[in-house]
């Protein structure tokens, strides 16, 4: 699954509630229409008078209209209330796939607008304004007067949690948990000046100075909703038995043998990946994705073991990597001139050892100075176009970019990408973990994008071009193989030698997090992800390829 897929929706659903500012009763049918569609109760949408007689709610303001699905309910309801949303406000970007670093608030306090019996006449007008003000400006061109009139009526941190909903770019969110994770405490004194615009201005300036004026507001909120414990490790790697470097080139370490402090580790926690020996360094940072899981089956990462693994059951927790430096790492060199690290427990015997979150911080902002920050929403893949690449010329000729597992049915029927694995084990008839095999048909349907760049290999050693996805995932049951397919504009068809090493094996592989691997391909064929003409992500009468001079291919969806 994708990772902040809901930043540009919700980013796009803020600028599109703008032009009900001034028919916001309007607003109102459509929001209960939805969570009755839903199933999901509208009872916390009701107003009060002075006679403390419920009805209908007259008006609402935009933050209660993200208060719906920013709630305490089931994803699956909040996704079905977007989707909703999605049709009604005729909104481009895709329903989200994940609620990462979103902070939710309490059934019982979802309501911004109060009710009538105790709100004042200019209340709800006055956050439409703010809220406009955070779509279109930056936090310093608020008007101060306006945020301290909301704040006063609303709660700083609550309307600090909603600006961010709205602009999740540019303003933070100071809820309990992002107030800890900036601070390393709760603070009385924080919170009340959070009441006036240079207060919350103050607290953004302390967010760039410890992270970083790159840092992303919303993945520093995703670590902090997801680290609730604040307990943070270094999981610790010798490259002489395991070719940890080669495993996080291939975007192919998801799990992590567990021997020690296995009462202590919990979902969620931060996690350092350090490498030990000549090249001594931290090469990932990551977060613990599962609870403790028992398994004697392979794990699909046997190639990066230097001995054969142990056999029989071994408990390990899954991993989930958020920042990629195998190309880039923090060295043991670097770490020695902070004096937060100095303490850090690396180098002796072990896998698995304890650090404090001030370590980890000191870690992660050393990430940012090196210029590791977030890659762009556009990704990069490798892509085998079959076994010896032998689809490479029907893919070049169609325009599409295509892979296999014809045992499979139509992948979009999959919920779960452990599902793939279950059908490809019941189709082969064996245990094998078919790790790679399933996350290649997973991210295929949901993590390949229009837009995203393709970059076609054979084998381990050549590049064969490049090209642009402009087309969704479609499963065409005529065809005698490789049915899974998607439409690509191919851009450039020339093999070019990997000079550096290998290349990954897998069928799919994302690259985005790599990012002197993904400057220097760029560099190689000259991909320009900026100058992409619109009909490249359009999917209709599009030239999907053919050099100049020749005839060309095109497909119209019409």
């Amino acid at each position: 699954m994708s990772e902040f897929t809901w930043v540009p929706f919700y980013k796009e659903l803020a600028a599109k509630l703008m032009s009900f500012a001034n028919d916001s009763g309007k607003l109102v049918s459509v929001v209960e229409a939805a969570l009755n569609e839903v199933g999901l109760s509208t009872n916390w949408l009701q107003d009060r008078d002075a006679s403390d007689n419920q009805h209908r709610l007259a008006e609402i303001d935009p933050f209660t209209v993200f208060a719906t699905f920013n709630r305490r309910v089931k994803m699956e309801n909040r996704i079905d209330l977007l989707r909703i949303f999605k049709q009604r406000f005729e909104i481009l970007s895709e329903v989200p796939e994940d609620f990462n670093g979103i902070p939710v608030l309490d059934n019982r306090s979802s309501l911004f607008c109060g009710w009538s019996a105790s709100r004042e006449d200019s209340h709800i007008a006055d956050m439409w304004r703010l809220a406009e003000e955070c779509v279109s400006k930056a936090p310093s061109e608020l008007t101060a007067s306006l945020y301290a009139s909301v704040a006063d009526k609303v709660g700083p941190s609550k309307v600090s949690v909603g600006l961010f909903w709205l602009n999740p770019d540019q303003y933070l969110s100071l809820d309990s948990l992002m107030i800890r994770h900036l601070y390393g405490k709760k603070s009385p004194a924080l919170l009340k000046s959070l009441k006036s615009l240079d207060g919350y201005l103050a607290a953004l300036m302390e967010f760039r100075r410890k992270y970083g004026e790159k840092a992303s507001i919303y993945v520093e909120s995703h670590r902090a909703w997801s680290n609730k414990s604040g307990r943070c490790w270094i999981f610790q790697a010798n490259p002489k038995r395991y070719d940890i470097i080669g495993a996080l080139r291939d975007d192919n370490l998801d799990n992590w043998t567990i021997k020690t402090h296995k009462r202590e580790l919990a979902k969620g926690d931060q996690v350092v990946i350090w490498v030990t020996g000549p090249k001594a360094g931290c090469y990932a940072l990551c977060e613990i994705a599962s609870d403790l899981l028992i398994s004697d089956r392979d794990m699909g990462d046997t190639q990066y073991y230097q001995k054969p693994p142990p056999a029989g059951p071994h408990s390990y927790v899954k991993i989930r990597v958020i920042r990629n430096l195998w190309d880039k790492p923090i060295t043991k060199s670097e770490i020695m001139t902070e004096s937060a690290l100095n303490q850090l427990s690396v180098g002796r015997q072990g896998t698995v050892f304890k650090m404090t979150k001030k370590q980890y911080d000191a870690l992660n902002r050393l990430a940012d100075q090196a210029g590791n920050h977030e890659p762009s929403r556009v990704r990069y893949w490798l892509y085998a176009p079959g076994r010896a690449a032998k689809h490479w010329q029907h893919c070049l000729r169609d325009g599409e970019m295509v892979i296999g597992f014809d045992q499979l049915p139509d992948l979009t029927s999959f919920k779960e990408m452990d599902d793939i694995t279950k059908a490809l084990q019941k189709a082969r008839k064996t245990n094998s973990s078919y790790k790679n095999d399933a996350l290649a048909c997973w991210q295929f349907v949901h993590d390949v994008k229009r837009g995203d760049v393709i970059i076609a290999k054979a084998g381990r050693t050549t590049y064969l071009g490049y090209g642009i996805v402009t087309g969704d995932y479609r499963y065409e049951t005529e065809r005698t193989g490789y049915r899974n397919i998607r439409n690509v504009a191919w851009k450039k068809s020339e093999e070019r030698e990997e000079e550096q090493g290998s290349i990954a094996l897998k069928t799919l592989t994302d690259i985005t997090k790599n990012k002197a691997y993904v400057d220097r391909l760029t560099r190689m064929y000259g991909i320009d992800v900026a100058i992409i003409p619109p009909m490249y992500l359009a999917d209709q009468n599009t030239i999907l390829y053919g050099p100049p001079g020749t005839g060309k291919t095109y497909r119209s969806t019409h």
